[in-house]
């Protein structure tokens, strides 16, 4: 081989690596979302002001994804990005610009049934006239992202729906309702980690009241029991707490009181709301 084919060889050999090099610099993060367990309540309502407008946005069906602006804990992970739907629901997977609301759990179809955030899934029309905005709010360790849909119409019936979504550092969501159309008659409410992990307030119930909000907050769960090193007296308890993405899969070791009933077989455990007891 002559000495300037060589070199040219390497010369590509070093391009292509480089090539490679950059593909897995701007890969997107792949998540792995595991399990969430929410609670649901009412809450204040305090409407947030998010002046931003997002993006290519004003328009029918169409998904867009932005910042949140700091580690967002959910469903044993975190995410830094997520996509906002015309059509009134969020996706931290993915984008999702569905306009047919269904019921809670979703389908697979158009990548739905997972990581889903819904403060007002619906057929909702920002082309037509309204907007969609956000903004990144507090200092850490209590930072928040408020989305909001202001004075949206619904892609048939008209009208004017402006609601909230709110995620807050902590893992915690807030939903909130401003006054205008949006009472959720035609419209799928609630948060879907995957088909067989959510949370439904609503599907197609008139049970929104203006100037309202819901909290979802996320609760621990317990992965399994096992007896510990042969003890009888002592249980092994693996549990996550969906507010601190490394606590997935940690241990801890019960001693009961007093010896339990010979034979007890013990399956399940509960974790208290603080999610170490």
């Amino acid at each position: 081989m002559k000495h300037h084919e060589l070199l040219l060889g390497r010369a590509k050999s070093i391009v292509w690596a480089i090539i490679q090099l950059g593909l897995l610099l701007i890969a997107p993060t792949a998540h792995a979302i595991t399990k969430a367990n929410f609670d649901k309540s009412t809450a204040p309502f305090q409407w947030e002001t998010a002046t931003t407008v997002i993006p290519g946005l004003a328009c029918d069906d169409c998904a867009q994804q932005i910042n949140i602006g700091f580690d967002f804990p959910f469903a044993g992970d975190r995410f830094d990005k997520l996509h906002v739907s015309s059509n009134g629901l969020i996706s931290l997977l993915a984008g999702v610009n569905n306009y047919n609301n269904t019921d809670i759990p979703t389908s697979s179809q158009d990548k739905l049934s997972s990581a889903l955030i819904m403060p007002y899934w619906d057929d909702l029309n920002p082309r037509a006239g309204g907007n969609i905005t956000y903004a990144t709010l507090g200092s850490a360790p209590n930072r928040r992202l408020v989305i909001s849909w202001n004075n949206v119409p619904h892609y048939s019936s008209g009208g004017s729906y402006s609601f909230q979504a709110i995620l807050y550092e902590n893992g915690e969501i807030k939903f909130q309702y401003g006054s205008g159309s949006a009472n959720g008659a035609s419209a799928t409410i609630g948060i879907e980690v995957a088909n067989d992990d959510f949370i439904k307030h609503s599907y197609n119930q008139a049970v929104i009241s203006a100037n309202s909000a819901l909290l979802f907050r996320p609760q621990p769960y317990v992965q399994s029991v096992s007896q510990a090193c042969g003890s009888l007296n002592s249980l092994l308890v693996r549990y996550s707490y969906p507010m601190d993405a490394s606590s997935a899969g940690r241990e801890q070791n019960y001693s009961f009181v007093s010896s339990p009933t010979p034979g007890l077989n013990v399956t399940s455990a509960s974790l208290s709301s603080d999610g170490y007891t």
